[in-house]
């Protein structure tokens, strides 16, 4: 996995989602079994911590083109729904999830018309 690479996808989305003043440190791994990526997000600091790990290449969504994009952007969007989480969600985290693929999917879509 290029860094380089996961951060030019994640700076356009970054200014996209109004996350410019956000300090994110993109981190990567081999694999988990679980996920392809995870976030740390401190909304009141407007600091995130974003993991991608190396199985991202593994995710397979026909709605999904670039399955790597979308992970990047899925994790930027638990940042913009960070403080909703804390303020509102903390005891739904399915739906925090849901959206947090919702979105993106709907963003990705957009942007390829």
């Amino acid at each position: 996995m290029d860094a380089e690479h996961v951060e030019a996808i994640a700076q356009e989305w970054v200014g996209i989602l109004g996350l410019q003043d956000w300090e994110i440190d993109y981190r990567y791994g081999d694999r988990d079994a679980e996920r392809y990526g995870r976030v740390t997000v401190d909304a009141g600091s407007r600091k995130a911590i974003i993991r991608i790990y190396g199985n991202w290449n593994d995710c397979v969504d026909d709605a999904i083109e670039y399955p790597l994009e979308a992970i990047i952007l899925h994790e930027l969007t638990h940042c913009v729904l960070g403080s909703i989480d804390d303020l509102v969600l903390a005891d739904k985290p399915k739906l925090t999830e849901h959206l947090c693929w919702l979105i993106p999917r709907l963003l990705l879509r957009l942007k390829r018309k």
